[in-house]
C-alpha cells in the first residue's frame, strides 16, 4: 500500500509553491490589488443597500434575498455570471480585475431596488 504523510502535496504543488515565493514581491502585489478591489466592491454593495458577509478572501456573499435564485437571473441576464452556492438568501460574487468588478457593480446597481430582502 502506499503510505503518505497528511496533507501531501504534489510535485506540481510543490514547484508551483516554489515558484510564487521566488517572485513573492509580484504575488503579493496582486494580493494587495485583489484585496483593495474586494473592499472596493464591498463598499459598494452596501453603499446599494446590499448585506455582504465579512470575507477576507477572493470572493464575497452578499444579499439576504428572499428568492436568490431569481436575482442570480436578474444578474445572468446583464451578462454577470455569479454563483448561486446553495446558501439560503446569500449569492457569491468571485473578485475579478476592475472592469470586471464594475460590470458587476453596475449589474448590482440595476437589481438594487428591484429584489426583495429578507431580514
Amino acid at each position: 500500500m502506499l503510505v503518505r504523510l497528511p496533507y501531501h502535496l504534489s510535485v506540481l504543488s510543490q514547484i508551483a509553491a516554489a515558484v510564487a515565493l521566488t517572485h513573492k514581491e509580484e504575488t503579493l502585489g496582486t494580493v494587495a490589488k485583489l484585496s483593495a478591489e474586494r473592499d472596493r466592491v464591498v463598499a459598494r454593495l452596501q453603499e446599494l443597500g446590499y448585506y455582504v458577509v465579512p470575507s477576507e478572501s477572493n470572493f464575497v456573499s452578499f444579499g439576504r434575498f428572499a428568492d436568490q435564485h431569481a436575482v442570480w437571473q436578474g444578474f445572468l441576464d446583464r451578462d454577470v455570471l455569479i454563483r448561486d452556492n446553495g446558501v439560503p438568501g446569500l449569492l457569491r460574487a468571485t473578485i475579478g480585475l476592475p472592469e470586471e468588478n464594475d460590470a458587476f457593480l453596475s449589474a448590482a446597481e440595476d437589481l438594487a431596488d428591484t429584489v426583495e430582502m429578507i431580514n
